[in-house]
């Protein structure tokens, strides 16, 4: 096999759980609020100022789209995942 396959192989294995307590849930829930959320504004951030620049380009509907929408879901649905995640993690309150 090769190198990557091997690689791919061991992180498969690794992901494989025997039993999810509620403490690797905890574990997981603040990783994802400590860690990914914050790559994920990050990304965000950069992907709603590009399409608002991009937007003073736009005309009708796809500059209402460039303008409020597309920013306004994608912060909408970061907020609500980081107050879920924030709210369900029992070990954080």
């Amino acid at each position: 096999m090769s190198a990557w396959t091997d690689f791919r192989d061991g992180i498969v294995d690794s992901l494989k759980f025997d039993e999810v307590t509620e403490e690797l849930k905890e574990q997981f829930s603040s990783w994802l609020v400590e860690t990914v959320m914050p790559l994920a504004h990050t990304a965000a951030d950069s992907f709603i100022t590009q399409t608002k620049a991009q937007a003073a380009d736009e005309k009708g509907w796809c500059k209402v789209r460039d303008l409020i929408v597309l920013p306004a879901v994608i912060n909408l649905g970061l907020w609500v995942t980081e107050k879920a995640l924030v709210k369900t993690n029992v070990s954080a309150s």
